[in-house]
């Protein structure tokens, strides 16, 4: 579902050649428990419309990711005809640093320390590995037994503890170092599934871009540290409360 949030973030403008943008994020966020948001193919067929000056007169455009990911950025090709078509080459839309498609997420290491303990179960019967906090009130599950870099988890690090002590626990989402505030992280791991629109276009479907449109993508937010298998840490799309975090952003294009 989408939640509107206030205030809106702040407004980013570059412009190279003959592209122009100004970049903002829109007030909705997208918050999910599981699965993935599409709002179009990667790669769509638009035309650029001649109704208004400085456009490409009458020209089918190509819209979608460079080299098929959307780590390179986003591109644009267009030509004069469908049946014998001649693309032109690509143009990369350069929406500057805020918008990129490697991301802009941050992970800060804080100066809090390590609190609470690891706990099995004293029978054996569930090799689950729990993280247990220091008031003993919630417990969340381990994933290894690294789960941060230079935290360890297994061996003489975990406390055998009766199945009656784990259940009386709150069971919260996994462990990771975000949620336990060693680590704060900011802004977004990477931003996806591009899609042009034209709110003034006179089509029904929104295919045909007249001077100015709207670039909509899906940004996913760096909303939590999680250590990976090489001890280092990177953003996770799903904060530490479960919820898979993502944003709408918007870049308003104009074609010169």
């Amino acid at each position: 579902f989408y939640k509107q949030y206030d205030p809106p973030p702040p407004h980013f403008a570059v412009s190279t050649g003959s592209f122009a943008a100004t970049a903002q994020a829109l007030s909705w966020r997208c918050v999910s428990h599981a699965g993935s948001l599409h709002l179009l193919p990667s790669l769509g067929l638009v035309l650029v419309s001649s109704t208004s000056t400085h456009t490409h007169s009458r020209r089918y455009m190509l819209m979608g990711t460079n080299q098929g990911a959307d780590e390179g950025g986003w591109i644009f090709m267009l030509s004069p005809d469908l049946a014998q078509p001649a693309w032109s080459p690509p143009v990369l839309l350069d929406l500057g640093e805020f918008i990129s498609g490697t991301g802009n997420g941050t992970i800060t290491k804080t100066n809090a320390n390590f609190t609470g303990r690891f706990v099995l179960l004293d029978d054996h019967t569930d090799p689950q590995l729990w993280w247990e906090d220091a008031d003993r009130t919630v417990k969340r599950p381990v994933g290894s037994c690294e789960p941060c870099p230079g935290i360890g988890a297994c061996g003489s690090n975990m406390t055998l503890v009766p199945a009656a002590e784990l259940d009386r626990l709150e069971t919260l989402p996994e462990f990771s170092c975000g949620a336990v505030g060693l680590y704060n992280t900011t802004g977004y791991s990477s931003f996806l599934y591009p899609t042009l629109v034209d709110p003034d276009s006179p089509s029904d479907n929104f295919d045909e871009v007249g001077a100015t449109a709207q670039l909509f993508l899906v940004a996913s937010a760096c909303a939590n540290a999680l250590s990976t298998p090489g001890g280092v840490v990177g953003c996770g799309v799903v904060d530490p409360d479960g919820l898979v975090v993502r944003d709408l952003v918007r870049a308003p294009i104009t074609f010169a």
